[in-house]
C-alpha cells in the first residue's frame, strides 16, 4: 500500500509541473500562483503545499525543466564535425529557444534563484556548460580558434546571446517592431561577430 502512494504523490506532483508549466505557455508567469494550481486540478492548496514547499520551490523546479530543455535543444550540435559551424549553430539554438519559449526562458533567467540551487539544479547547469566547453576546446585543440580559456570565451558567447534575447523579447532590438526576418539577419550578424572574435 505504501508503494501505491508514493507512486501516487509522484505523480501528483508531475501533474502540479505539467500544470505549472502549461500556464506559463497559456498565460504567462504572473498567473502562476498555488491557489489557482489548486483550483485547476481540484485539489485545495494545501495539497498543493505538500510537494512545493512555497512558489518559489516551484518556480525553481519549472527552472530546471527549462534547462533540461536548452540543453536538449543545444544537444545535437555536439555531431557537428566542423568546430566554426558547431559553435555558430550553438549561438542560433541558444537565441532561437528563448525567442520560440519567451516565458520559459524569463522564468529560467528572472525568477530562477541562484540561491537554492539543490545539488541536481547544479548538475543540470553544469551540463549545458560542459557541452559548450566541448565545442570550444575542440575548435582550440585544431587550431580554428585562438588559444585561451574555453569557458572565459562560453561566458562572452553567453552574455552576447542572452543580451540578444533580452533586447528581442523586450521589443528593444532596432528597429523595436522587428519582423522575424530583420531578427533573423541580426542573430546571423552577431553570430559572425562572436566567431570572428574566436578564429586563431
Amino acid at each position: 500500500m505504501a508503494t501505491v502512494r508514493r507512486e501516487n504523490a509522484g505523480a501528483l506532483r508531475q501533474k502540479i509541473l505539467d500544470e505549472a508549466i502549461g500556464t506559463i505557455y497559456r498565460e504567462g508567469i504572473d498567473r502562476i500562483t498555488m491557489r489557482a494550481l489548486a483550483e485547476k486540478l481540484g485539489h485545495s492548496p494545501a495539497t498543493i503545499y505538500l510537494h512545493f514547499k512555497n512558489k518559489e520551490d516551484l518556480i525553481n523546479e519549472i527552472a530546471l525543466y527549462g534547462f533540461l530543455r536548452l540543453e536538449a535543444t543545444a544537444r545535437p550540435v555536439l555531431d557537428i564535425e566542423d568546430p566554426v559551424e558547431a559553435v555558430a549553430e550553438g549561438a542560433r539554438r541558444y537565441v532561437d529557444f528563448g525567442l520560440c519559449n519567451s516565458e520559459l526562458y524569463r522564468l529560467m533567467f528572472r525568477e530562477f534563484s541562484p540561491r537554492v540551487y539543490t545539488t541536481q539544479a547544479t548538475d543540470r547547469t553544469d551540463e549545458f556548460w560542459a557541452l559548450y566547453r566541448k565545442l570550444f576546446q575542440r575548435g582550440m585543440e585544431q587550431g580554428v580558434f585562438r588559444s585561451g580559456d574555453p569557458d572565459v570565451e562560453i561566458a562572452m558567447l553567453w552574455a552576447a546571446c542572452h543580451g540578444f534575447v533580452e533586447l528581442a523579447l523586450s521589443e528593444r532590438m532596432p528597429p523595436r517592431q522587428t519582423p522575424d526576418a530583420a531578427l533573423e539577419a541580426l542573430r546571423e550578424a552577431l553570430v559572425a561577430d562572436r566567431l570572428r572574435a574566436l578564429r586563431a
